[in-house]
């Protein structure tokens, strides 16, 4: 009997999980939705890989239903009404992307494009799953996607006056510009003060070598190597 009753208390909670999130009970349909909730945005700056003009986002999907026994294409559309603010020529999104067979995960790939615009604004690029002959629409907290992208080289909030003193000195744009070249990290944070000297270090030495080449890095603040912080 306590099994029993135990019983019907997971199913009940089962079935009021799913319309909380307003998942769709499936027999032998298969829904496809994004991983990440439709209130988490991506962001992404082209300043942290100079050099490059056009740079992919990976954006997982997931399904659920039956496993597919074969690669089938589903159906993403930007949502230009509202949400997307990017112009059409800052990104690609594939027209076909096809979910591959065995998997219940897969990843959708969308090429942004750099653009004078990028320079001097924040631009949103806003994607919604719709239905096809192949999949439904999951969960909808998860139909839709927002990336939040721009080439703006501004003071990063991690940059505060306690790392000014213990870490990479005065900030500049050229400096974190060079920093993000010489390390290969544009954001730190969450690293522990061993991870940050690390970096801190591997930045110096990287700087003491374009002075010994004749290219000492100077910014508005002066010499680089002379602005740093007491990391050493």
């Amino acid at each position: 009997m306590k099994r029993n009753i135990l019983f019907f208390i997971i199913v009940a909670l089962a079935l009021g999980s799913c319309d909380e999130r307003k998942i769709p009970l499936y027999g032998e349909d298969s829904y496809i939705y994004f991983t990440k909730t439709s209130d988490d945005t991506t962001r992404f700056s082209f300043i942290t890989v100079p050099g490059e003009d056009e740079y992919l986002i990976p954006l997982q999907v997931e399904i659920m239903g039956r496993t597919p026994v074969e690669d089938l294409a589903y159906a993403v559309q930007v949502e230009t009404e509202k949400g997307t603010t990017a112009a059409s020529g800052s990104y690609s999104v594939p027209k076909n992307p096809v979910f591959r067979a065995g998997r219940f995960v897969d990843t959708l790939y969308v090429t942004l494009i750099k653009t004078p615009e990028l320079d001097t604004k924040t631009v949103n690029l806003t994607l919604e799953i719709v239905g096809n002959a192949n999949y439904g629409v999951g969960p909808a907290t998860n139909a839709k996607a927002n990336i939040s992208f721009s080439n703006i080289k501004s003071r990063p909030s991690w940059w505060t006056e306690a790392f000014v003193v213990g870490y990479l000195g005065l900030y500049s744009d050229l400096k974190y510009e060079h920093f993000i070249i010489a390390t290969g990290v544009s954001d730190i944070t969450g690293l522990g003060d061993a991870e940050l000297k690390g970096l801190c270090r591997q930045f110096y030495w990287y700087l003491m070598e374009k002075k010994d080449q004749g290219n000492e890095l100077v910014d508005e603040n002066g010499p680089m190597l002379n602005t740093l912080g007491n990391f050493m």
